[in-house]
């Protein structure tokens, strides 16, 4: 082997021997002479971001879901108390919210009285029908007893 093909330039290997490998001090002669690319900048500053909207996409789902109970079964655990009424009649007026605390005494429900009032209306009439039939049956009394006297 002659001195002079000892010495060859890496880019001579690189363009006579495409098959063979480069060896590391070429390689770094290489980088030396290339400087990086522009697409690295680049490509950091789109996965920069791709992942901050990722992230705030994240955090917008979080914050929006955060109060909602979600269950695969239809059933979650809560206490639950049953208001009944002693009467029944049409509600005009709900009093309280969901969730809402209340205390002894506080009206929840406000109900129509107009059933009742025609109820009360009905029995007053009833009271002074029965009433005057009473008034006149004490006077058919005082008439027959009259008659009877004499």
């Amino acid at each position: 082997m002659s001195a002079s093909s000892a010495t060859t330039s890496p880019t001579h290997f690189k363009a006579t021997n495409q098959d063979r490998p480069i060896a590391a001090d070429q390689v770094a002669g290489l980088s030396a002479n290339n400087p990086k690319p522009k697409r690295s900048v680049r490509r950091r500053l789109v996965l920069f971001i791709v992942g901050a909207l990722i992230l705030a996409g994240g955090a917008f789902w979080y914050i929006y879901n955060a109060g909602y109970e979600t269950t695969d079964d239809a059933t979650i655990e809560a206490h639950v108390i049953q208001v009944s009424p002693k009467i029944s009649a049409h509600v005009k007026a709900v009093r309280f919210d969901d969730n809402y605390h209340v205390r002894r005494g506080d009206l929840l429900i406000e109900l129509d009285s107009r059933d009742y009032e025609v109820s009360l209306a009905s029995a007053v009439a009833n009271l002074a029908s029965v009433q005057s039939k009473l008034t006149e049956a004490e006077a058919q009394q005082n008439v027959a007893q009259a008659s009877w006297d004499k």
